[in-house]
């Protein structure tokens, strides 16, 4: 009997330490050395010499460390996204964002969902979790695109939630993936124009690219995904 629990305990709680250890791993050599706009300046060219010697090489590389830096739940999105459309032609970095973000997110989805129990995550975000329940318990679909939409809150914390209020896969791919094109879109595109934002700014942040127009079309879009829910509520 204490053999199985024993068993049991470890299947639950040897994912999450290996989570652990990974993310102060990456955060420690990865985020704090490599990802930052200072770094950037002053490497950019090695970059991009980097890029034309490494045509097939670049791609992977950079595929895996977004995807990694997803399933961390690391908040590196957006210099992530930047850095892609700095490095690679428009049509390629969005792809690269997109798939790059999905599959992160995804591996951070199903290693929440299986293995532990709604116990962990509870105790992990309890509060912050129970503000979303009516949301996802009643209109889960057009609440997700809200929220990816309008990125109100972390898109860990609300992986985190459609875990734990146990979303179909399905609808937490086809959602997530509408839900982050917008944000993709605008991140690469103001990454083809890195070059000369580097040259003229000292630093550069999200609030150089979310520009009040940029911030009000997200606000349109999510409320555009609320739209349902009112015709719902009116309905008879």
């Amino acid at each position: 009997m204490q053999d199985s629990t024993l068993k049991l305990l470890i299947k639950r709680l040897l994912p999450i330490a290996v989570f652990i250890v990974a993310f102060v791993l990456f955060d420690l050599f990865i985020v704090d050395r490599y990802l930052s706009f200072e770094m950037l300046r002053t490497k950019q060219h090695e970059f991009l010499t980097f890029v034309k010697e490494y045509p097939l090489l670049t791609p992977f590389l950079y595929v895996t460390l977004y995807a990694v830096s997803m399933a961390l739940a690391i908040p590196d999105g957006f210099f992530l996204s930047i850095l892609g459309g700095f490095l690679f032609p428009s049509y390629l970095s969005i792809t690269y964002v997109l798939f790059s973000e999905m599959l992160g997110t995804l591996i951070f989805f199903f290693l929440a969902r299986r293995t532990v129990g709604a116990n962990f995550w509870h105790k992990k975000a309890g509060p912050l979790l129970l503000k979303l329940e009516k949301g996802f318990k009643e209109n889960q679909v057009s609440y997700l695109l809200f929220l990816r939409f309008v990125h109100v809150i972390p898109f860990w914390l609300l992986n985190l939630a459609s875990a734990y209020f146990r979303v179909p896969a399905w609808t937490f791919t086809w959602t997530t993936c509408i839900g982050f094109i917008p944000l993709a879109f605008i991140y690469t595109q103001a990454g083809s124009g890195l070059g000369k934002a580097l040259a003229t700014k000292e630093s550069l942040s999200a609030f150089d690219i979310l520009t009040p127009k940029v911030f009000l079309g997200l606000i349109g879009l999510g409320l555009l995904a609320l739209i349902p829910i009112f015709i719902r509520k009116r309905s008879p």
